[in-house]
């Protein structure tokens, strides 16, 4: 039936809207065809089709059609962007992701942009989005506003982009990018609110972008490579040697890195296969995210050659999800020669590396030993046994001594056991999260044992630092135990954000990290103790 309303004392009314209705189970004839017509060209498409979701179609215009309804616009390329919501001179936010469904672990690039046709004389960014459920990586942040002039739907706009980030969602389901919320103060320039000498008035509004649904689906299981351990992107592997041509015992680097569009950070070495006279001695890594999305990691494994002559190492692979084709492949670096020359002496052949530990064959050598003489106590030398008997007399005095004053004053073991206590507490959670193979939670666990003994280190407490800048705050801190609690801090962060499929293959690596926590807390506290007995 018709609708009508009355608008300034005049009446409007639609036209009546006729409907046939077929029987249960058939489809319109001119809704028939458009679904064949789609089918047809996802057969022709489908090797070039730019997310390669089989079967997606009929969902995909129930999902697009929610999303007009809700006032997105979709881009040509298969991205969303929220439709902005005019509002005079008021500022409006909009959020525009490159994808509105992807693969667990696959990027999205989401950017959180202000629109005005005003002037902001003031902004203030009040709560960014929390992204549960995402990896997120950001890509930029803007420091001020840097307005560019934009044309939407016919109306001309200034644009500044706030914050963009790389998302990457950690399972499978309906995810949801929450908003931005903003206050900004905007000058009206448009003449309805135009003050006495021409300026025009400020008014202060807050707003929030819209939430933006992403549709995340689960990796496919077939073709899945034995050595896939989450790695999803488009990705190239190289690597290079510091120089083919070593002495023995004198150490080489050999670089590999992996460069592309996608989580780069949470590719971990693969497993290395070293000819049995090459001792790997120590392995860095680097990262790196820029504005397009695209970033690397780069290792650097530290070589030692014992023996001389022709060593090669074998190709190193990774193998990843790409996407784009909705396949697997496998990326390889060629094989490395190095030749292994006679030293000029100055390391001894036998000296191993603390990674490597201590070799059974190695032989002890002792330099200028012709023979030891030993005394007993009775018969020690006349000027050495007033020495040794009093230093025997005065030495269980110092300590009790010593113990009483501890004690009297409350001393510095008790805060260090407490601080002990506590961060033993959260690493035994963490030890039993993981047999129960909860790596996430193990990873939380760990970082808040770290993280709060850092605070107590640094004298921070740990507030709103970060852990750069309170191992910053520790003062003659030892840069290796510096890397190590960063190492740490690191993997734990992977335990927590990386998907399934990249954690739950490496348990005692996760198991090994946790000792190393035990350690590092260790030395933490031991710098705490030694920097106020210095002081």
């Amino acid at each position: 039936g018709a609708a009508s309303i009355e608008v300034n004392g005049k009446t409007l009314t639609t036209e009546p809207i006729k409907l046939k209705i077929l029987p249960a189970g058939s489809a319109p004839p001119q809704q028939q065809q458009s679904r064949n017509g789609r089918k047809n060209q996802r057969n022709d498409d489908d090797s070039t089709a730019p997310h390669g979701f089989p079967g997606f179609d009929d969902e995909d215009d129930l999902f697009t059609q929610l999303l007009k309804r809700r006032g997105f616009i979709l881009n040509p390329g298969g991205g969303i962007k929220s439709a902005p919501q005019a509002d005079k001179n008021a500022f409006f936010i909009t959020v525009e992701a490159n994808k509105k469904r992807a693969y667990v672990g696959e990027q999205i690039v989401a950017t959180w942009s202000l629109y005005t046709k005003g002037d902001i004389q003031a902004f203030d960014a009040l709560k960014y989005p929390d992204l549960k459920g995402f990896w997120k990586e950001d890509l930029e942040i803007a420091q001020r506003l840097n307005f560019q002039q934009e044309v939407i739907n016919g109306v001309p706009y200034r644009k500044a982009v706030l914050v963009s980030y790389a998302l990457f969602p950690i399972s499978a389901g309906k995810k949801t990018i929450d908003p931005l919320k903003a206050k900004a103060t905007v000058i009206d320039t448009q003449g309805t609110g135009m003050g006495v000498f021409g300026f025009g008035r400020p008014y202060t509004y807050v707003k929030s972008s819209q939430e933006l649904p992403i549709d995340v689906v689960p990796l496919p299981n077939e073709g899945r490579p034995a050595s896939f351990s989450g790695a999803v992107g488009k990705f190239n592997i190289t690597g290079s040697l510091s120089s083919a041509t070593v002495k023995v015992n004198q150490p080489f680097s050999l670089k590999i890195k992996f460069q592309g569009k996608g989580n780069v950070k949470a590719i971990e070495l693969p497993a290395l296969n070293f000819p049995s006279n090459l001792e790997v001695y120590d392995t860095k890594k680097e990262s790196q995210f820029n504005k397009s999305g695209e970033g690397f990691i780069e290792f650097e494994i530290l070589v030692i050659p014992r023996n001389v002559g022709e060593s090669v190492i074998p190709p190193i692979s990774l193998s990843f999800f790409d996407p784009q084709t909705s396949k697997y492949a496998v990326q390889n670096t060629p094989e490395f020669r190095v030749k292994v020359i006679p030293g000029d002496g100055s390391a001894s052949p036998n000296v191993s590396s603390p990674m490597a530990g201590t070799s059974a064959n190695s032989p002890i050598v002792v330099k200028d030993l012709h023979y030891l003489k030993t005394y007993s106590l009775w018969t020690l030398p006349k000027k050495a046994a007033p020495i040794l008997w009093a230093s025997a007399f005065l030495l269980p005095i110092l300590c009790f001594g010593w113990a009483w004053r501890r004690l009297k004053s409350g001393g510095n073991g008790n805060v260090q056991d407490q601080l002990r206590k506590r961060a033993r507490a959260k690493l035994k959670a963490a030890r039993k999260k993981l047999t129960e193979g909860d790596w996430k939670s193990a990873g939380v666990e760990i970082t808040n044992a770290v993280l709060s003994i850092l605070g107590e280190v640094s004298g921070t407490g740990g507030a709103s630092q970060t852990a750069e800048e309170m191992l910053r705050r520790i003062p003659n801190l030892d840069p290796k135990l510096q890397e190590r609690v960063m190492t740490v801090l690191s993997h734990c962060e992977l335990m927590s954000f990386a998907p399934e499929e990249m954690m739950a293959k490496d348990v005692k690596k996760d198991q090994k990290i946790l000792s190393e926590a035990e350690r590092v807390i260790e030395n933490l506290l031991a710098s705490k103790l030694s920097s106020k007995e210095s002081s």
